[in-house]
């Protein structure tokens, strides 16, 4: 059974598309039949390839990093079973357009998964910082990815 899950930060040009790459790629190395997308709460980036510290890196790793940015549509909560956002601001962009309890229900905050996480923990916007934030942020979104993949694989 296929599940979907997609990703959020601001602009959809750093995090999130970190994000799906990773997810996707785990997903895949766990023979899981994921659908993994990205998405901004702004649209400002919409149309865009990925920052290029966040395919720099992506492709350090060993993922792929084809990207163009693309803004939420509230119609995607009947698309996608779960949306993963980076942090706080990004969860209140999502859910503005929440419609039910049970769209409130699939937003969750990615460093959720991460059982070596603080409670609440977020992913860090790296976008004003250099390439050393890029790295961070994904080490932590693996860590989140991995949480998220043994969940399904022990279900």
């Amino acid at each position: 059974m296929s599940h979907s899950v997609l990703m959020v930060c601001m602009g959809n040009i750093c995090r999130s598309p970190i994000a799906e790459h990773v997810m996707r790629a785990k997903a895949e190395a766990a023979g899981l039949d994921f659908t993994v997308a990205s998405a901004g709460t702004g649209g400002w980036h919409a149309g865009e390839p990925a920052d290029h510290r966040a395919a720099a890196v992506l492709d350090q790793y060993g993922y792929t990093s084809d990207h163009r940015a693309q803004q939420f549509k509230a119609e995607w909560f009947e698309n996608y079973d779960i949306i993963l956002v980076m942090d706080e601001d990004n969860r209140d962009g999502v859910l503005q357009h929440a419609k039910s309890d049970a769209h409130k229900n699939k937003v969750q905050l990615i460093r959720s998964f991460d059982s070596g996480a603080p409670k609440h923990a977020v992913v860090p916007d790296p976008y004003y910082g250099n390439e050393d934030g890029f790295v961070k942020v994904l080490e932590m979104i693996e860590r989140a990815c991995d949480g998220y993949i043994a969940q399904h694989i022990s279900e």
